[in-house]
């Protein structure tokens, strides 16, 4: 199933709108549309990861060395969210422990970007894929394979999004200001895809907290997670989001590879995900008895 496109009857409002972020994001240093992005960036090694970071004002900073800055780096650009890669729902779909996720704690939200084929951000997207491809090449590990699931399809022209939807109470506060705001964002009031979980949420809910999307609709309000689907899927939005690289060692049989993770910081819908034609979408009406005779020649007919 391709995702859904835009058509020159996109609103004039949601065109400039696009407009105005793409040329906003145009003079920041970090917009992936840019080559020079990769100036203005370094791999830094932190703990078992190398995240990528601000580079210094000096610019010696070396690939994966220690620098005096580790301020990490918000790339940025404008992107479609993938239809055929969404699954940013309330809590991802968990049903029970299983091999993915042992616990609902552990539930990371995915989706994934691809090009807006709409310009003028569809003209610079080559020039996303390929910024990440050297910065993916800047940090490889000797001997390892590049990971799969942060590239994605059969060109490697979408890479993969996640959201932690969990973090435990005594790391950080940031959520705190939209729970207090809307009780309805609090973790034991959050909607689950099967109610089987809730007991699970309401034990989850003492020892962490839920960190909703930060994403945001064309007026700016934080999108609620029973909206996540029909207000991200097949939009095009403007992305920020930060890039960590994880060498993984082999075990099982399996090769070692490195990881790549790109972890969301704020996604704001610049076009919305179009509406199904109302031309095509016929109201279906069920009959109480049938007549067999009106089966007979009849054809299916659209508008």
């Amino acid at each position: 199933m391709s995702s859904p496109a835009i058509s020159s009857s996109t609103p004039q409002s949601f065109a400039a709108q696009l407009m105005k972020s793409h040329q906003h994001l145009s003079l920041s240093d970090f917009y992936l549309g840019r080559e020079t992005v990769l100036q203005k960036v370094a791999w830094v090694c932190e703990g078992r990861a190398d995240r990528l970071i601000v580079k210094g004002e000096t610019g010696n900073d070396e690939l994966k060395g220690e620098t005096s800055q580790t301020e990490m780096a918000t790339l940025t650009v404008i992107v479609r969210v993938d239809h055929n890669n969404f699954w940013m729902t309330l809590d991802g779909g968990y049903a029970r422990p299983s091999i993915v996720w042992k616990e609902l704690a552990e539930v990371k939200l995915t989706c994934a970007a691809c090009s807006p084929d709409l310009e003028p951000a569809k003209g610079v997207y080559d020039q996303v894929i390929t910024n990440l491809q050297s910065l993916q090449r800047d940090i490889v590990t000797p001997g390892y394979q590049m990971g799969k699931g942060f590239f994605l399809g059969g060109k490697g022209d979408r890479f993969k999004l996640r959201h932690v939807l969990f973090e435990p109470l005594d790391e950080g506060a940031d959520s705190a200001a939209v729970t207090a705001e809307d009780p309805d964002f609090a973790t034991v009031n959050w909607p689950v895809t099967h109610e089987e979980t809730r007991p699970e949420l309401e034990k989850l809910s003492t020892t962490h907290r839920v960190v909703p999307v930060p994403a945001y609709d064309v007026k700016g309000d934080l999108i609620r997670p029973e909206a996540y689907q029909r207000s991200l899927d097949g939009a095009i939005v403007e992305l920020h989001f930060n890039l960590t690289h994880w060498a993984i060692a082999g075990r099982k049989g399996s090769l070692p590879s490195d990881q790549f993770i790109a972890e969301i910081e704020v996604i704001r819908v610049l076009v919305p995900p179009r509406a199904s034609n109302s031309s095509m979408t016929k109201k279906r009406v069920v009959q109480r008895h049938l007549d067999p005779n009106a089966l007979v020649n009849k054809k299916s007919q659209i508008g």
